[in-house]
């Protein structure tokens, strides 16, 4: 049995996610490597006051370095979700990039749906149990990507007209959905 492996999700990650950005329709915040503002300040670690001046903001993003936002990925989507449990490396590297993009609990809930649009319906919670995994590893890995990639797009669909500051950011997504 071939586990996934995290370093080849981290390289398919970055072909999505960039240099320091702040955009302002953005409701991450300032970016950069993918790792928000907004994802610092909600984690509230400590560490992300990288510039040590008391408080989190668009400065500590911009002085992000590439292996501490490696290492806030393995230890915050990666490990937390048991990813290294799931032995195709697309599908892997698609739930760690969309948990990323739109955090684990919409990720873990369109895997679900897509789950169930392939003829096995699954609550998913946030972290995958060793049962879920075993199931997720029985399905047809190229169904289930594509079940998911469905999914996804949806759900970016769906942001984008509940909220008109986002239709900027769809064709992005929707790129980012089908690349895997």
């Amino acid at each position: 049995m071939k586990f996934s492996n995290f370093d080849a999700s981290l390289k398919t990650l970055l072909l999505h996610e960039g240099g320091y950005s702040h955009h302002k329709k953005d409701p991450g915040g300032a970016t950069k490597y993918g790792i928000s503002l907004r994802f610092l300040r909600k984690q509230q670690i400590v560490s992300g006051d990288l510039d040590k001046d008391g408080d989190i903001d668009a400065d500590d993003v911009k002085n992000l370095a590439f292996k501490e936002a490696a290492l806030l990925y393995r230890e915050e989507f990666w490990d937390k979700m048991g990813l290294e449990k799931i032995e195709d490396l697309r599908l892997a590297s698609m739930i760690f990039g969309l948990s990323v993009n739109m955090g684990p609990k919409a990720a873990l809930m369109l895997l679900g749906k897509a789950m169930d649009r392939s003829g096995t319906p699954i609550s998913i919670p946030p972290k995958l149990s060793s049962s879920e995994l075993t199931l997720i590893n029985s399905l047809s890995p190229s169904s289930l990507l594509l079940a998911y990639k469905i999914e996804a797009c949806h759900y970016y669909r769906s942001l984008a007209v509940k909220n008109k500051n986002l239709e900027g950011f769809l064709k992005g997504w929707i790129k980012r959905a089908n690349s895997y």
